[in-house]
């Protein structure tokens, strides 16, 4: 795999005080230079937040989901390794 999503795809997956669960499952935006959009999974942003994207300027696209994550992490209390993988299966 690979492309222009991936960096983006593995930052939202880092650790936001979720779950690996919550994080690998949460919906996902990606821009970039080309094409000039913001891509959104579905549910990606409140309506509020994409209304105010587009207010300035953004043109939003809603568009099939991104990435197919397989995460692994090891809890530091418990010492034990807690896997995840994406229910996208993009590829």
């Amino acid at each position: 795999m690979g492309g222009s999503r991936t960096i983006t795809t593995v930052l939202q997956v880092i650790d936001h005080g979720m779950t690996i669960r919550e994080a690998v499952d949460a919906p996902r935006v990606h821009m970039q230079w080309l094409p000039d959009q913001l891509r959104i999974e579905k549910n990606g942003l409140s309506a509020d937040t994409a209304a105010k994207l587009a207010d300035i300027g953004y043109k939003l696209a809603v568009l099939a989901n991104m990435g197919d994550v397989k995460a692994i992490m090891m809890d530091p209390v418990n010492k034990v390794f807690l896997i995840a993988s994406d229910p996208r299966n993009e590829f």
